[in-house]
């Protein structure tokens, strides 16, 4: 009986499985036709398979970032992992110091929300040994997809393409 008494004060207790929770970390800002996307790579499904790594992407434009606004435990919680030595992987890549450290972690959090409408999300292979990479799926936001992969091609210096390497290579 008393096995009983703890079984049900578990299931009273213990929250309902929530949707699998996603790692979205911020690599880039990029345009294209005159709108910005704060670009984010996917770190917790991350794959390697000698030389290439599978990471997914997704693009989300600023004013889906305006939309969302940080809430009010967003930004305490940003600013207390700062405090307590969370670095942004684009840290390694770019210096980030006060008030733009706080804003990408601020950013990843609310990339990390559900109901987050990226623009686009993109399934990469990046070969790290040949510095080249392809789409294996593109999803965008209005429905449209592509599956299946695309030719090899090489990411151009300076680009959110090399950075995405960089960050997922190392």
């Amino acid at each position: 009986m008393r096995w009983m008494v703890g079984i049900l004060a578990a299931i009273t207790i213990l929250p309902a499985a929530g949707p699998l929770s996603v790692d979205w970390k911020f690599y880039a800002l990029a345009g294209s036709g005159g709108v910005k996307e704060y670009r984010f790579y996917e770190a917790a499904r991350l794959t390697k398979s000698g030389s290439r790594v599978q990471v997914w992407s997704q693009s989300i434009t600023t004013d889906e970032l305006r939309r969302l606004k940080p809430t009010d435990d967003e930004i305490r919680r940003a600013g207390d992992m700062v405090l307590a030595g969370y670095v942004p992987p684009i840290a390694a890549k770019d210096d980030l110091k006060g008030m733009t450290l706080i804003n990408v972690v601020m950013y990843e959090l609310i990339a990390n929300r559900t109901e987050t409408n990226p623009k686009r999300r993109a399934l990469w292979e990046i070969d790290c040994a040949t510095r080249t990479w392809r789409t294996l799926s593109v999803i965008e936001l209005d429905g449209r997809s592509v599956d299946g992969p695309s030719e090899w091609t090489h990411y151009p210096p300076g680009s959110a393409g090399e950075t995405l390497a960089y960050l997922v290579c190392r």
